[in-house]
């Protein structure tokens, strides 16, 4: 949920019980415009660009300089963002696939030999 100042990610799983799993403050994040989630990993933008934060949802720890960062959405593993009269999609599998897990637990295309 994005507010003036400050954005929150709640957690509906139980929907009668709504409960706040992360408070990000502008202050320390930047002003955020949209945001999407995927494979339990939640993506920011904001007018420097696109924002990975940590699997806790506390911190960012990666960063991708790009151009449209006005609008995010997910489309399958893809990432389609909009802004400045462009519309840019990204692959997020390097993103979010996890460290030391292979690519056919993951859901990857298994290559062919």
């Amino acid at each position: 949920m994005l507010g003036k100042a400050d954005a929150v990610i709640v957690d509906l799983a139980h929907p009668s019980k709504p409960e706040i799993v992360s408070r990000l403050e502008r202050k320390e994040i930047g002003k955020i415009e949209d945001a999407v989630g995927m494979n339990r990993r939640v993506f920011l933008i904001d007018g420097r660009g696109l924002h990975l934060l940590d699997t806790k949802l506390r911190n960012v720890v990666e960063f991708v300089d790009i151009k449209p960062r006005e609008r995010v959405a997910r489309m399958g593993r893809f990432l389609i963002t909009t802004g400045d009269e462009s519309l840019q999609v990204m692959d997020t599998t390097p993103l979010t696939v996890a460290v030391g897990r292979s690519a056919r637990n993951q859901g990857a295309a298994t290559p062919v030999h």
